[in-house]
């Protein structure tokens, strides 16, 4: 699916094991991580330092052109990435888990659905509205028939 949306440059958000599997598509690997489960954790990056909320036991700890690390904890867990050049991005935090929605996300979203933002390496987050997108979030099982990924919630 990943390598469909890079084609059609349909823009992709992942989050949380979408992460995980664009991580895994770019040869990313992922490693096994304590006190990331049913949390809310401080990440630094991009956005300054923020706190997010946290469901997931694999994790990434570093990372391979073209992945650009945008955010990570202070145990040094990436949290966010942006591929260069293209219109992908992902977080390991899941924004639709919160009872409101942080306006940082919803930036996030807006960014990627603006377009070449992501693509420049200046790369900042506008207020501007967009269109539609791909998320990968759920879509693994049909991806990789089940089997390649361990469960890690």
């Amino acid at each position: 699916m990943l390598q469909q949306a890079l084609e059609q440059k349909i823009p992709v958000y992942g989050f949380c094991r979408g992460m995980q599997s664009i991580l895994n598509f770019y040869d990313c690997e992922l490693h096994e991580v304590t006190g990331h489960v049913a949390v809310k954790h401080i990440i630094d990056g991009t956005w300054g330092k923020r706190e997010v909320n946290s469901f997931h036991n694999q994790a990434c700890l570093s990372v391979k052109d073209p992945v650009e690390v945008l955010a990570k904890t202070e145990d040094d867990v990436i949290e966010a990435i942006r591929i260069k050049g293209e219109k992908i991005i992902a977080t390991m935090w899941h924004p639709e888990r919160e009872t409101e929605f942080q306006k940082t996300d919803m930036d996030l979203v807006r960014s990627l659905l603006e377009g070449d933002k992501l693509r420049d390496e200046s790369y900042y987050f506008s207020s501007r509205t967009g269109n539609t997108f791909t998320s990968i979030n759920r879509s693994l099982p049909q991806m990789h028939g089940g089997s390649k990924w361990k469960k890690h919630y």
